[in-house]
């Protein structure tokens, strides 16, 4: 079963057994045991993400881990604890995807949570990466993108609207080393 296959991957990728990333059989394997079995596969990836060697997990969750399938279980999961919610929330936000088109996850934190724990999480991920060609190129685009996550609601824009910030404030440090012939 699906939960089985995960129960046997996420602890060897967590005690480093294994690697994940998206060119792995078992990242490919483990993205299809989320979409079989959401909620039993994303609590036992939530466990083994909390123990020892769990960061591992969530480190590179990004680049492996496809949450577009799941998003509406890992909103339920949120919501159905109110005890944990915050740090349900937090934990979803180390591995929520926001490169591109706005996500629901990212979309229901920004606008569910104002904490700046979730914000943080989201805007380190939105700004890192790797990219070819001029850094200028590249910081534009990412402030494009942010365009689309302003029409998301208030948390969202208020969030787009610091990461844009934060963005033009790297752009034109960048642009003058470009011109400089640093960059």
């Amino acid at each position: 079963s699906a939960l089985k296959i995960a129960e046997r991957i996420l602890p060897a990728a967590a005690h480093e057994h294994i690697h994940l990333d998206q060119a792995t059989d078992e990242a490919r394997i483990l993205n299809a045991c989320f979409e079989a079995a959401p909620a039993q596969v994303w609590d036992t990836f939530a466990q083994a993400a909390g123990t020892s060697g769990g960061w591992r997990l969530t480190l590179g969750a990004r680049f492996w881990l496809n949450l577009t399938p799941i998003e509406d279980y890992v909103i339920e999961w949120i919501e159905q604890n109110s005890v944990e919610r915050i740090e349900r929330a937090r934990f979803a936000a180390t591995v929520a995807t926001v490169h591109g088109a706005p996500s629901k996850l990212g979309v229901f934190l920004l606008n569910t949570f104002d904490d700046a724990r979730i914000e943080s999480s989201l805007a380190a991920a939105f700004e890192s990466g790797f990219f070819w060609g001029p850094e200028s190129d590249h910081i534009l685009g990412q402030i494009q993108q942010l365009k689309a996550w302003k029409q998301q609601g208030p948390g969202a824009r208020r969030w787009a609207a610091k990461v844009t910030a934060n963005l033009q404030e790297r752009l034109h440090v960048v642009e003058n080393a470009e011109a400089e012939g640093i960059l």
